[in-house]
């Protein structure tokens, strides 16, 4: 049987087999190798995830590559930053980048961060011009306000499980959001984004507080405020009350899945 090298490979192959790989073992391996492999793995669109890498010298010597190659900054379109399962937490990445440096950004998932960790970086996230996934992986809910340093109306998904939405929600645009993770929701705040220009198409609610005596159900807001594009809602069995659910059914006439856990 005859065999082929796997430099020999075509461009179009060597790329399909690269989206199996981590980025920071993908320039360990191949940088250097040769020209064709020192362009190619340069113009290769990634992601960057550093849960569960181990060989700390491997992630440094990819950041200082990085640090001073534009045109692999410009390939990073999603970023992983986790302070769990990994040799290379947060406070050492944004040490050395701003996220405004990566001008095709598109995707940002922080996991487990600390208060010192968004502190630093919270005030380039509405900056982030291509930024249309946020994702905040954390078992706290930080002091401070998320959603009001986030760049809300090019977002399409939004997940903040431990987050509350801001008492201010009435000034928030969410009409590009599409996918929506949050914490607590009351029946005001969801009448809010159950807007006639929303766009949601899956909702997950862990907390929602609604107070069942006070339910009207010729209020004109549950005629005005349909989720007519909503196709998946997620709550948490405390908000599972015959009531909740068909108050939730009623704004939802063309919901497809309804998750209880």
């Amino acid at each position: 049987m005859s065999q082929m090298k796997f430099e020999f490979l075509p461009n179009e192959i060597l790329f399909q087999c690269f989206k199996y790989l981590n980025i920071i073992d993908i320039f360990h391996s191949f940088d250097q190798l040769n020209h064709r492999f020192n362009r190619l793995i340069r113009n290769f669109p990634f992601s960057l995830n550093f849960e569960k890498i181990q060989n700390k010298f491997q992630c440094e010597e990819f950041c200082q590559k990085l640090s001073i190659d534009e045109i692999i900054k410009n390939q990073l379109y999603s970023l992983h930053l986790s302070n769990k399962n990994t040799c290379y937490p947060v406070h050492l990445f944004i040490s050395k980048f701003s996220f405004l440096q990566f001008s095709q950004l598109r995707s940002l998932t922080l996991h487990e961060i600390t208060d010192n960790n968004w502190k630093s970086i919270r005030s380039t996230l509405s900056l982030i011009s291509e930024l249309t996934s946020f994702r905040m992986v954390a078992r706290h809910q930080l002091s401070d306000d998320v959603i009001s340093h986030l760049p809300i109306s090019q977002l399409q998904t939004l997940v903040i499980p431990f987050q509350s939405l801001p008492k201010s929600i009435s000034n928030v645009q969410f009409s590009s959001i599409t996918y929506l993770s949050i914490y607590e929701c009351n029946l005001d705040e969801l009448f809010v984004l159950f807007n006639n220009e929303s766009k949601l198409n899956y909702l997950k609610i862990q907390c929602f507080s609604l107070n069942i005596k006070y339910i009207r159900r010729d209020d004109a807001r549950c005629f005005n405020n349909s989720a007519n594009t909503l196709r998946t809602l997620h709550i948490n069995e405390n908000c599972s009350h015959l009531n909740c659910l068909f108050m939730l059914l009623e704004l939802t006439p063309n919901l497809e899945n309804l998750i209880i856990s």
